[in-house]
């Protein structure tokens, strides 16, 4: 037994959390703990997985202040707007974990690659496409390279720096990255699409992810893969169909206005599918959505949280950049520049958050943030055709970022307490896949929601301007998502009942239990603004880090 687990160190081959986390970092080292990587070859590492992070964090925003431009020029309908979006985010969300699994059978580097070589054709045909549909094809694709590229980087982040200092400073340097990616992608959107054009924002990605891929053969270390890492492809296919049925349900809705037989055909599927999933995930050995994992109430609040505020958050984003474009005639970059306030609130209450959640109840932070987001998006509905950004925008945008900032922090914390080594990769996937699906969901409801509100008030107001009906729906919008952050809170609080996890005063502010003794773990946490996708490494991230005292408060950053 112990040559056969000696062995399996030695090749690599170790036990895995299945999401494309890396293994516990003595199976990687083969015995060199605490070696460091020479300055020359940890820059390069460090730049060409850093920039990989960015191109992928970037690109879910660079286009959200271009979709205006882009979809005058593709004459694309209200629904198909939304979907610009939401198909990045369905495919990114539904993938994720089966990227972990991919990740493990064929080896991050491999995988990372594929992902990045993907990622980069989708960019130029989205960049080049003709018609709506072409688009959002390419921004499915997108999303699906970016599930593979997400585990595979992190994963080889950690492969790169044996070192436990070394790795714990690019640990480091990826939350930044992803603490500062989504607003640089609104800025560098508003400014190719205002002098360059919205094209420019999907084929900005195409040079940088081929120079990428090249950086990734030469510089990242190989890993083998693991032919023993089962994948639920059942399961994954039948997660898919059943959340892609809902959003395209609810899609024909928003387009005849009514549920018509194709609008009730694709929810009987959804209803249908989506019960043949759960039934698999509970005979399948190796299943894609582990179902133990959800027993925990503090974990299930945690993740509608999460599923809420993203809807929330997502719907802010695209809908206030066609009213700062459409109504108050700001250009693309302005529109951008608009947004930063929301980052750089969002930048300063990550971390205070994560202090608060050690000190007194991650419940109490999640209701602070879940008020604070239901606040700043009810403040946005004061605006009007001719309101003033300073006074109509900016108050809300603040708050908002506020709100997203403690929401961030407790979700993290809810959903990955009393984790062990075996679950965190899995949990981690769990919360970002919540934020991603929970934001197109909101995205297809929003677009209902438009066009039944839209239909009805222009019947009382046949003279009604365009940025009149504009101003109404989006108000109207806000004002349903504030009903239902309310409503969120209340089965919150509901689900939370009972008690909170123990303040542990680790980095991550988990709570007791998290890990078998003499294996807790040792997490990271990077919060990006779109709600915060965590980001963790367990397994990869062992005891070393400790010792080294690299786990704190600069890992967390906005």
């Amino acid at each position: 037994m112990q040559k056969t687990e000696s062995s399996e160190r030695l090749s690599g081959r170790g036990p895995s959390d299945g999401t494309g986390r890396a293994p516990d970092s003595e199976a990687r080292d083969s015995g060199a703990r605490g070696s460091e990587v020479s300055g020359g070859l940890a820059f390069l590492r460090l730049l060409v997985i850093g920039g990989v992070e960015l191109v992928v964090i970037a690109d879910s925003s660079i286009i959200n202040v271009a979709l205006p431009k882009a979809a005058a020029d593709l004459a694309l309908t209200t629904t198909q707007r939304g979907w610009v979006v939401t198909a990045y985010t369905l495919a990114f969300g539904d993938l994720l974990l089966v990227g972990g699994r991919v990740g493990d059978r064929l080896g991050r580097r491999r995988t990372l690659m594929l992902g990045v070589l993907a990622f980069a054709v989708a960019s130029a045909v989205g960049g080049l496409a003709t018609d709506g549909a072409t688009l959002l094809a390419a921004r499915a694709l997108q999303g699906a390279a970016a599930a593979l590229i997400a585990p595979s980087a992190l994963a080889l982040l950690t492969l790169s720096f044996p070192g436990a200092r070394q790795r714990g400073r690019a640990l480091g340097v990826w939350s930044a990255i992803g603490g500062t990616g989504f607003a640089l992608g609104l800025v560098v959107g508003g400014i190719l699409a205002q002098y360059v054009g919205w094209r420019s924002c999907m084929l900005v990605s195409v040079p940088f992810s081929l120079a990428a891929v090249v950086g990734v053969w030469l510089w990242l270390p190989h890993d083998p893969p693991q032919r023993d890492r089962r994948l639920d492809l059942l399961g994954s296919a039948l997660a898919m169909v059943t959340i892609w049925a809902l959003n395209l349900g609810l899609s024909e809705v928003s387009e005849s206005g009514t549920f018509n037989a194709r609008a009730v055909a694709l929810l009987v599927v959804t209803v249908l599918v989506g019960a043949l999933f759960v039934r698999a995930q509970r005979w399948t050995p190796d299943p894609v959505l582990p179902f133990r994992l959800l027993r925990d109430r503090l974990r299930r609040a945690g993740l509608l949280a999460a599923m809420l505020a993203s809807a929330t958050v997502f719907v802010y984003y695209v809908y206030m950049a066609f009213y700062l474009q459409d109504v108050l005639g700001q250009t693309p970059l302005q529109s951008g520049l608009a947004f930063l306030p929301l980052s750089g609130a969002l930048a300063v209450a990550a971390p205070m958050a994560g202090r608060l959640v050690s000190a007194v109840s991650p419940r109490l932070v999640l209701a602070i943030g879940m008020a604070c987001t239901a606040s700043g998006t009810a403040l946005s509905c004061v605006i009007a055709p001719d309101s003033r950004y300073l006074l109509a925008v900016l108050p809300g945008s603040i708050v908002l970022g506020v709100g997203c900032g403690f929401t961030n922090v407790a979700v993290n914390t809810l959903v990955l307490r009393g984790a062990d080594r075996r679950d965190a990769g899995t949990l981690s996937a769990f919360g970002t896949a919540a934020n991603e699906v929970g934001g197109s969901i909101g995205l297809s409801v929003a677009a209902v929601l438009v066009t039944w509100s839209g239909a009805a008030w222009l019947t009382g107001h046949p003279g009604a301007s365009a940025a009149e009906l504009q101003v109404h729906t989006d108000v109207v919008l806000f004002a349903a998502f504030v009903a239902s952050l309310v409503l969120g809170i209340l089965v919150v609080a509901w689900l939370g009942r009972g008690g909170d996890p123990a303040a542990a005063g680790s980095g991550a502010g988990l709570g007791e239990g998290a890990g078998r003794p003499g294996q807790e773990l040792d997490l990271r946490v990077a919060e990006t603004p779109v709600l915060g996708e965590a980001v963790v490494g367990a397994d990869a991230v062992h005891a070393e880090a400790d010792e080294a005292g690299e786990v704190g408060q600069g890992d967390r950053v906005g």
